[in-house]
C-alpha cells in the first residue's frame, strides 16, 4: 500500500534553520561568556597565591628584617595610586597560568590609636607593629586588574610600656573640650594618642624625660617637658589658644587657555560685488600671547574646519563631513587681546567699513570633501562666485583646533530638529537654518550691552554657544581682523570649580561656584588665620598668586580686587605647606631642608617662622625634613606620610617637630676585612624600642638617620643560624655627633644562586625541582628527606619558575664548594636529572648563569 507523505516547505526548512542558527549563537555566546568568567577566577586565585606566598616569605623573616620602606614609588595605573618599595622589596615580575603579574610590597610604621590602626611616617621609631601591603597587578581585557593582601606584623620582643600620660585637651577661651586633637611625645612619634568626643587622650610609654605636644587645626600647638617615672600615671591637660581667622572672596574668576570664536557670519550680500555672499569667522586671542594660525603642525597652532549640515542633495557624499578648510594665509599671529578674520574673500563691507581678512578660503577649499559640492553653494565661475563652506538655510558648525586637531572653540547652529552635532552646550537655534544677513557675535561679559560689544574683547565663554553669542537679524556690528586695535578683555571663561587655597596653616582649600545668569565664578575661602598669607586660585594649568591676602583681626574679610581676578600664569605645579619647629615649637636655625623626593626642588624653612612652601609635580609626594644635603646634624631626620596635592592646589598643614639629635655608623663583614651588603642593623633606646633600621651598602658601612639623643643599643638584626661578633654595641649620641658603634662579623650569611631552567631551548614552565648541597647525590632520583637529614650537609630546596627562572638562598661556601641539581618528571612519569658542581657563593653576594637545559 502506497502512502502519501508530506515533506516540509523550503519556508518551513529556512525558519527551523534559522531557529536553530539562534540557539548555536546563543549557546556559542554562554560559551564564551563561561569562558571569561573562568579565566577572570582563575587570574584571581593565581594573583592571591601570589600575594599570600609573599606574606609567608616576609613573616618567616626576622622582624628588623622586614625594613620599613622610607622612599616609595607609585603606579599610576590606579586610582589613588598603589604605592611600593623599590628599595628594600622591590617589584617583582612574575608568569603564571600565561599572566604576567608584578608583584608590589609596602611595609609601613603603624600604630593604634583611639581604637583604630593608623599609619605612622617612616622615621617614627618602632611601634611594635608594621603594616604590610603586598599588591599584585595585572592586565585583562585591556584593563589594569588590582589585588591586595595586607597583614600586621607584631615585634616579639616588643617592650610594655610602664608609664601612663593622660588629660583632656580644650578650649582656653570657652574651657569646652576639643575632640580629633592629636598628642604625641617629640621624641618618639609612636607615642601619641587623639582626643576623643569629650577631648580625652591616653598615652602608654616608657619612663623619661620628653617633650609632649598637641596639635589641632584652628588652634596654636603646645609644647611642654615632662618627665615620668615607671608605673606612674600623670595628668597633662591642654587649654589650647584658638587661632583668630577671618574670611577671604572674590569675583567674578575668569580663566583663558585658548583663542575663542568670536563672530560668525554666513552670508552678507555685498552690493558692490553683484551680491556676493560674503562668509566670515572672527577670532580674538584673550591670552597674554601670540597665538600662531596655520595648517601645519606647529605647538600651539590653531586650524579653522567647519562640519556642513547639508543634505547629500546639496553636497553629494558630503553629509555631515567635517572640512579642514584650505586658507591662503596672509597673516598667521593673533596678538594678544587682538582679533583675526578668516573669510571667503579678500575684502568685504559691513555697514560702510571695508574689513580685510587675515585669511582667505582658497579656490579648493572643498578639496576636502569626497566629492565636490554643488555649484548651488560653491561655483568659483559663476557671476557673482560663490564661496560658501556652511550654506545659508542649513545647521553648521565651525570649530578651530590646535595643531593636535583637539577643539578648542566651537560654534554651531540647529536646523530645525536637526540638532548640531560638535557646538557647544545649548546651541544657537533657528527653525530655518542660518540665514542670509543674520550676525552672532560673543558676547564681552556678563552685562554686555550693545553699546560696549565693540568696546571690549568678545571673550564670555559660559561653554553654551545660546548663552555666549548675540544674535541679530542683520549685520550690525563690526568685524575685526589684526589690522585693528587690541581690545581690553574684561571676561573669559568663568573659572567655576578653580581650586581656592591659602597657606595660613589652618583653611581648608575650597572650590570657586557659579553665580548669576550669564553665570561667573565666585569663592568664599573660611577660617583663614589672621596675618598676612599668600592665596592661590587654579583652574586646570592656569593660576592667580595673590601674596597679600592680609587679615588684621577675627572677623576680618578680604576681598580680591575685581581688577585682580584673572587666573593668567601658566601653571604645572601643586604646592605643600607647613612648619618646622624644634621639640619646643621654635624655628629651627640654621635653616632646615625640606626634599620632596622627585617631586620638586629642596627648600629651606625660614628660620624666623620655621614656615616653608614646595612646588611640585601633583600626585602623591613624600617628603623628608632635616635629609640629606644641606641637613643640620644637630636635630632629627624624619619623612612625612605620602601627601596628595592636586594642580594649583595648596596642600597645607603638612608640619615637622624636630628633637636634637645626631647619628650611628658601623661596619659590617663576613671575615673581618671584606664588607658584607644587605644585613639590617636595629638601633633600639634604653627603652628597647627601635629608632631606626638601616641595611649595610655595598661597602658594607651603614649610617643612621638623625635620632634624639641619648642612649642606644646597635644590633645586627640576623636569622637563627647567623652568628656575629660583637653581639651589639652600645653608643651614647650627641647633638650633632656621628657616633662609629663597631665593625660586626657576620658568619653563616647567605648568598644566592640563580639560573634558568630550559626544555628544547624553551622555559621549562611545569617547573623544575632545584637542590643545592656540598653532598654528592646518587642516581636521579631527588634525595629523600626526613629527620636523619636535619645531620650532616644541608640541603636548600626551590622549584623553577614558570618563565624557567630560579634562584636559591645558600649559606656562604667557599671552601667546600656546591652543587646544584635539577630535576624534572616528563610526560612519561621519567624523572629526568641534571647537575653542576663546583659553585662556589660568598656571603651577600648571588652567583649567577648556573643554568639547565634539557
Amino acid at each position: 500500500m502506497i502512502k502519501n507523505s508530506r515533506g516540509v516547505t523550503i519556508t518551513e526548512l529556512m525558519i527551523a534553520t534559522a531557529v536553530l542558527s539562534i540557539a548555536v549563537l546563543g549557546l556559542m555566546s554562554s560559551f564564551v561568556g563561561i569562558q571569561k568568567a573562568l579565566q577572570g577566577s582563575k587570574s584571581v586565585t593565581l594573583a592571591a597565591n601570589l600575594g599570600q606566598e609573599k606574606m609567608q616569605i616576609l613573616k618567616q623573616r626576622v622582624y628588623y628584617q622586614i625594613l620599613i620602606t622610607t622612599n616609595p614609588a607609585y603606579d599610576p595605573n590606579f586610582t589613588p595610586n598603589v604605592a611600593y618599595d623599590p628599595g628594600y622589596f622591590p617589584p617583582e615580575t612574575m608568569l603564571e597560568g600565561g599572566i604576567n603579574y608584578t608583584r608590589y610590597t609596602m611595609v609601613q610604621v603603624a600604630r593604634e590609636d583611639s581604637g583604630a590602626i593608623v599609619i605612622l611616617p617612616p622615621g617614627t621609631p618602632d611601634t611594635g607593629m608594621k603594616l604590610v601591603t603586598v599588591s599584585i597587578v595585572w592586565r585583562a581585557a585591556n584593563e589594569w586588574k588590582l589585588l591586595q593582601l595586607r597583614t600586621i606584623v607584631a615585634n616579639p620582643d616588643t617592650v610594655t610600656a610602664n608609664a601612663i600620660f593622660n588629660g583632656t585637651v580644650t578650649n582656653s577661651a570657652t574651657a569646652a573640650t576639643i575632640s580629633g586633637a592629636v598628642v604625641n611625645v617629640a621624641e618618639n612619634l609612636g607615642w601619641r594618642d587623639t582626643s576623643n568626643g569629650v577631648g580625652v587622650y591616653t598615652i602608654n610609654l616608657s619612663p623619661g624625660s620628653f617633650t609632649l605636644g598637641v596639635v589641632v587645626p584652628g588652634y596654636f600647638p603646645m609644647h611642654r617637658a615632662v618627665s615620668i617615672a615607671a608605673n606612674a600615671t600623670q595628668t597633662q591637660n591642654f587649654a589650647l589658644v584658638p587661632m583668630s581667622s577671618g574670611s577671604a572672596t572674590g569675583f567674578p574668576l575668569w580663566v583663558n587657555p585658548n583663542a575663542v570664536i568670536s563672530q560668525v557670519v554666513v552670508s552678507t550680500p555685498q552690493v558692490n560685488q553683484n551680491n556676493f555672499e560674503a562668509q566670515f569667522v572672527e577670532l580674538y586671542n584673550p591670552t597674554a600671547s601670540p597665538i600662531t594660525v596655520g595648517s601645519g603642525s606647529a605647538p600651539n597652532q590653531i586650524k579653522l574646519k567647519i562640519n556642513s549640515g547639508c543634505s547629500g542633495a546639496n553636497y553629494v557624499n558630503c553629509a555631515g563631513t567635517t572640512y579642514g578648510i584650505k586658507l591662503n594665509y596672509l597673516n598667521t599671529t593673533i596678538q594678544p587681546y587682538s582679533y583675526y578674520l578668516i573669510a571667503n574673500t579678500n575684502t568685504f563691507t559691513l555697514n560702510g567699513i571695508v574689513s580685510t581678512a587675515d585669511a582667505v578660503y582658497a579656490d579648493d577649499a572643498n578639496g576636502f570633501c569626497t566629492a565636490a559640492p554643488l555649484a548651488t553653494y560653491w561655483n568659483t565661475a559663476s557671476a557673482p562666485p560663490r564661496k560658501l563652506m556652511a550654506p545659508t538655510a542649513h545647521g553648521s558648525d565651525f570649530y578651530i583646533t590646535d595643531s593636535s586637531d583637539t577643539v578648542l572653540d566651537s560654534f554651531g547652529i540647529d536646523h530645525a530638529a536637526n540638532t548640531s552635532s560638535l557646538c557647544e552646550t545649548a546651541c544657537i537655534a533657528s527653525a530655518a537654518g542660518a540665514a542670509a544677513g543674520e550676525q552672532y557675535v560673543r558676547i564681552n561679559s556678563t552685562y554686555t550691552t550693545s553699546a560696549n560689544l565693540s568696546t571690549y574683547g568678545r571673550a564670555y565663554d559660559s561653554g553654551a554657544n545660546r548663552v555666549d553669542f548675540t544674535t541679530s537679524s542683520a549685520v550690525v556690528y563690526p568685524a575685526y581682523s589684526t589690522a585693528d586695535p587690541a581690545k581690553t578683555l574684561i571676561s573669559g571663561r568663568p573659572a567655576i570649580n578653580a581650586i581656592v587655597s591659602a597657606n595660613d596653616g589652618i583653611s581648608l582649600s575650597t572650590r570657586a561656584y557659579a553665580v548669576g545668569s550669564p553665570p561667573y565664578a565666585k569663592f568664599a575661602l573660611t577660617q583663614v588665620a589672621t596675618g598676612t598669607w599668600t592665596m592661590l586660585i587654579s583652574s586646570g594649568s592656569w593660576t592667580l598668586e595673590h601674596d597679600t591676602v592680609t587679615l588684621a583681626a577675627t572677623g576680618d574679610i578680604f576681598t580680591l580686587p575685581s581688577t585682580m581676578t584673572f587666573l593668567n600664569t601658566a601653571n604645572s605645579s601643586g604646592f605643600i605647606e607647613g612648619a618646622v619647629t624644634s621639640a619646643l615649637g621654635a624655628a629651627i636655625s640654621p635653616q632646615i631642608p625640606l626634599d620632596p623626593g622627585g617631586a620638586g626642588p629642596v627648600v629651606y624653612a625660614n628660620t624666623t617662622n620655621g614656615r616653608y612652601m614646595l612646588r611640585v609635580t601633583p600626585g602623591t609626594v613624600d617628603i623628608a625634613a632635616n635629609s640629606g644635603s644641606g641637613s643640620s646634624a644637630n636635630y632629627i631626620s624624619i619623612s612625612s606620610l605620602g601627601v596628595t596635592v592636586a594642580l594649583g592646589e595648596i596642600h597645607s598643614g603638612v608640619d615637622f617637630n624636630l628633637s636634637q639629635g645626631g647619628r650611628i655608623s658601623g661596619f659590617v663583614t663576613r671575615d673581618g676585612t671584606n664588607p658584607l651588603p644587605g644585613i639590617a642593623v636595629a638601633v633600639t633606646d634604653i627603652n628597647g624600642y627601635a629608632r631606626d633600621t638601616q641595611v649595610s651598602g655595598t661597602d658594607g658601612r651603614f649610617t643612621t638617620i638623625n635620632i634624639s639623643t641619648g642612649f642606644y643599643v646597635v644590633e645586627p638584626a640576623l636569622d637563627e643560624i647567623e652568628s656575629v661578633s660583637p653581639s651589639s654595641a652600645a653608643v651614647t649620641v650627641t647633638s650633632g655627633g656621628n657616633i662609629f658603634a663597631s665593625t660586626f662579623t657576620v658568619s653563616g650569611a647567605l648568598g644566592a644562586i640563580t639560573g634558568s631552567v630550559t626544555l628544547a631551548g624553551s622555559p621549562l614552565r611545569t617547573g623544575a625541582l632545584i637542590v643545592v648541597t656540598t653532598a654528592t647525590l646518587a642516581g636521579s632520583v631527588p634525595p629523600a628527606l626526613s629527620s636523619a637529614s636535619l645531620v650532616g650537609s644541608p640541603y636548600y630546596i626551590a622549584s623553577s619558575q614558570e618563565d624557567g627562572t630560579y634562584r636559591v638562598e645558600v649559606r656562604q661556601s667557599t671552601t667546600t664548594t656546591y652543587r646544584v641539581y635539577a630535576y624534572y618528571i616528563s610526560n612519561g612519569g621519567t624523572i629526568n636529572a641534571l647537575n653542576t658542581a663546583g659553585v662556589s657563593v660568598l656571603a651577600g653576594q648571588t652567583v649567577s648563569g648556573t643554568n639547565f637545559a634539557w
